[in-house]
């Protein structure tokens, strides 16, 4: 919520647990809360995303069933905190792009894609 409040994705990516299980997590524009244009500010993301952050609100998460879900909240919860630490160390560090550039590809076989 820390982060949605902030106006700040969660979108770099430090540990590949996270890239691979998670993805990246967007920051959703404000809509007011319960609103039907909040409903449909989140539906663009539904395809290529597991999570989002809505501004000013906090986080969803959605999955093929509930306990995907929570699972998929808890490492939303972990990378906030990994982030925010990281940046109070002093900064935080990216996966090298080479290593990245595998997470993803074993993501994206996970999800089905190309």
């Amino acid at each position: 919520t820390a982060f949605a409040v902030a106006g700040k994705a969660l979108d770099l990516h430090l540990v590949p647990e996270a890239v691979v299980f998670l993805g990246e997590v967007p920051l959703v524009p404000f809509q007011p809360p319960g609103s039907q244009e909040l409903a449909e500010a989140i539906v663009p993301y539904l395809e290529d995303y597991d999570a989002v952050l809505l501004e000013n609100h906090g986080v969803i998460c959605w999955g093929s069933d509930l306990e995907q879900a929570y699972h998929r909240l808890e490492t939303v919860e972990f990378c906030a905190a990994v982030t925010l630490y990281a940046q109070m160390l002093g900064g935080a560090r990216e996966l090298p792009a080479e290593h990245l550039q595998n997470l993803l590809a074993v993501r994206r076989m996970m999800k089905g894609r190309p």
